[in-house]
């Protein structure tokens, strides 16, 4: 049997074949997968609390105007092209509670139940 042109090249004579080649580069792309997982994992832990973004308003070009609740506070920033400004700090109040009907699967969920009526 000849053998194939483009796979000569990956078969070396002193027996390293293109299915070791593959073998090898399979078990480093998961070490560097599950190395990635756990870099992830280590991230989040170290995270010192709750950051979500509550609102960004678009002033323009590469401007905005941005809240984000961070931990039990309520922070406001102007953002520009090179430069943050804090420009108010609050405790969380009730009006910055997520709403209480779940988002949208919350809607969607309501909708499926049947009724008391």
């Amino acid at each position: 049997m000849t053998p194939v042109p483009f796979l000569a090249a990956w078969s070396d004579p002193a027996g390293t074949s293109w299915w070791q080649i593959l073998g090898a580069f399979l078990a480093v792309a998961a070490l560097l997968l599950l190395t990635l997982r756990l870099l992830g994992r280590w991230q989040a832990a170290r995270l010192p609390g709750d950051v979500r973004v509550l609102s960004v308003a678009s002033l323009g070009p590469k401007r905005a105007l941005e809240t984000l609740r961070f931990g039990q506070e309520v922070l406001t920033f102007y953002r520009s092209e090179g430069s943050m400004v804090l420009l108010e700090r609050r405790p969380l109040g009730p009006a910055d509670a997520p709403p209480a009907d779940g988002g949208l699967l919350g809607r969607l969920g309501a909708r499926l139940r049947p009724s008391a009526d």
